[in-house]
């Protein structure tokens, strides 16, 4: 920088050097979060495109319950971290996540959210009963988060195939393809 004016200029002051600061990492992507019946959430993510310089050094996540405000469950560091388990989660809850790469330069932006899909629960109480030669009556207790029911039968125990699928609703079928004096598995 030099002064100027009618009679001329100054020397130039400096030189000076500086450099820039480091950039924020991008934010990560393809939130998925699928929650077990033993109620772990386990999220995944791509890992943001970055150059060497603007890498992520560590990732929040967030998690809101029931449409809730978004709340810090942890920062994870590491670069490249694709995964989280979160284990403090109650089987059945309805809630949703956001990740965050956080590197010296500062904050991404949050990943878009992923609510959990929950793996269905198991059905309970299945019995099959005989009526007559040629007909066997299934029933049970639909389970939860289902969205179909898949039925399989077997000869040994030990070898199932599909019998049928049926609704996410349906708690009995009729199993008409059978033959008299035959133990059957479902």
């Amino acid at each position: 920088v030099a002064g100027t004016n009618a009679a001329g200029s100054s020397p130039f002051a400096g030189p000076v050097t500086v450099t820039t600061l480091v950039a924020p990492p991008p934010a990560p992507g393809a939130l998925k979060a699928l929650g077990a019946a033993n109620g772990t959430v386990s999220l995944t993510w791509t890992n943001p495109v970055s150059l060497a310089s603007n890498a992520p050094a560590s990732y929040e996540v967030q998690r809101s319950t029931a449409g809730g405000a978004y709340v810090s469950l942890t920062t994870i560091a590491g670069s490249g971290i694709t995964t989280y388990s979160d284990a403090t989660a109650i089987y059945g809850t309805n809630y949703s996540y956001q990740v965050r790469a956080i590197n010296a330069g500062g904050n991404s932006a949050f990943s878009a959210a992923a609510a959990v899909l929950w793996t269905p629960s198991t059905p309970t109480a299945l019995t099959a009963t005989s009526t007559n030669y040629n007909r066997v009556n299934l029933s049970w207790t639909v389970g939860s988060y289902q969205t179909g029911q898949v039925i399989q039968r077997s000869l040994d125990g030990v070898t199932y195939t599909v019998l049928a699928n049926v609704a996410a609703n349906t708690a009995s079928f009729i199993d008409t393809n059978v033959q008299a004096i035959t133990t059957y598995y479902y």
